[in-house]
């Protein structure tokens, strides 16, 4: 296993950046006075450029360190596991930096993007976009960011296992999707997506 430095730092810029940084002092605001939203509109979601921006830091923060920062033997498969292994702890602290946000009190939001970003670089590009696909469909069915991720973590397992078995990439990812949900119920707050607003 061989580590680059720079490679390495430069992913944990893009990964460990809290989303909340880039939104502007009024879309503060509205979350720290839960004027967000705790559902799961589509079309705002989408339009809201700052959801892209995490796309974006997700796809390129997992593939600079999977790919450029840590290169993984997985022919020596005790290395390859603790390399994976730290992968995840990294990519596990860069989910909750994007989750937690604390102003007056803590506030959960929604990584979607982000984390729909990262899971493209850690699995199949198929088993993704389904993930993505069946995670958006439930979620706006029941309303709910925790139902995308609930769902789009279901469906990486599933589907990990049944086209490759018992794999350390598809059950970290999965675990991964979890750790949203995982913050919010900590926390007791709902996940706030950040949505463009009308007005």
């Amino acid at each position: 296993m061989e580590v680059s430095l720079i490679y390495l730092i430069g992913s944990l810029v893009l990964l460990w950046m809290p989303g909340y940084l880039y939104l502007t002092r009024e879309g503060r605001e509205r979350v720290s006075d839960s004027y967000g939203s705790n559902g799961l509109p589509l079309s705002r979601i989408v339009l809201a450029w700052q959801n892209w921006m995490d796309a974006a830091r997700g796809i390129a923060g997992a593939y600079g360190l999977t790919h450029l920062a840590i290169a993984l033997d997985s022919g020596v498969r005790e290395t390859y596991y603790y390399g994976f292994a730290g992968v995840g702890v990294v990519l596990a602290i860069a989910i909750v930096m994007q989750v937690v946000y604390i102003r007056r009190h803590v506030f959960c939001l929604s990584p979607i993007f982000f984390v729909s970003g990262m899971i493209f670089v850690l699995v199949d590009w198929w088993i993704a976009l389904y993930a993505v696909v069946v995670g958006l469909f439930f979620g706006r069915i029941i309303n709910s960011s925790e139902g995308f991720f609930f769902c789009a973590a279901a469906t990486v397992a599933v589907f990990g296992y049944l086209f490759h078995g018992i794999d350390i990439e598809w059950m970290l990812t999965s675990g991964l999707l979890f750790l949203p949900i995982v913050c919010s119920l900590t926390a007791q707050e709902s996940l706030v997506v950040v949505i463009r607003r009308w007005t």
